[in-house]
């Protein structure tokens, strides 16, 4: 198979659109709020957990069928799941969501890109976030917020210089279509959340 371009620029091209309507999204936009009320922060925990849940278990599932594509060095993926679990656990004196079915998440090997590409950028975000939610509902850094502190892991500089060499026709393609259902995942259960809780869709 003949190799591509640097499949980083491609993503990128690929998800702008979808990565603005997400941020934009009701349930999301509040984050960046200064205002932020602890009920409209946990709309946007219980979205990202609904979203990650299906995405944590088909990366698993992904990485148990490699080789192909190599890894990054160094990089080992951390579920998003038991985070936000633990966040809402935080600030719901344990109280557990209701339990809902999200869809499962098909992602083979050559995809695999595209969706840490969606995960491990998303981690970015905290550097800023973390600080600016903690502040907003008066947080220390251990409780509610550990999702968000995902970016001190250091992972995103090593998947994005891995994003940066060649792949094949095949794993290009295949990325940029899981890249492209990641947010579309993130952006439906936003939508979820937003209808069972009465807030207008974006």
């Amino acid at each position: 198979m003949s190799l591509a371009t640097a499949l980083l620029p491609q993503l990128r091209h690929a998800t702008v659109a979808r990565h603005r309507l997400v941020e934009d999204h009701v349930v999301m936009r509040p984050l960046r709020d200064p205002h932020l009320t602890q009920g409209s922060y946990l709309l946007a925990l219980e979205a990202l957990l609904r979203a990650f849940r299906p995405i944590d278990a088909a990366i698993e599932a992904s990485l148990n069928s490699l080789p192909a594509p190599t890894l990054p060095a160094g990089f080992e993926y951390v579920p998003r799941a038991p985070l936000l679990q633990a966040d809402i656990a935080d600030l719901t004196a344990g109280l557990a969501l209701p339990s809902q079915t999200e869809p499962r998440l098909a992602l083979s090997p050559e995809a695999l890109p595209g969706v840490l590409y969606v995960m491990e950028g998303a981690t970015m975000g905290g550097r800023m976030l973390a600080p600016q939610l903690q502040r907003a509902l008066s947080l220390p850094a251990s409780r509610g917020t550990r999702y968000w502190q995902l970016y001190q892991h250091g992972h995103w500089p090593r998947v994005r210089q891995w994003l940066q060499q060649p792949f094949t026709t095949e794993v290009c393609q295949a990325s940029v279509s899981s890249a492209v259902a990641a947010f579309g995942q993130i952006h439906a259960a936003c939508n979820a959340v937003a209808r069972r809780h009465g807030a207008t869709e974006a």
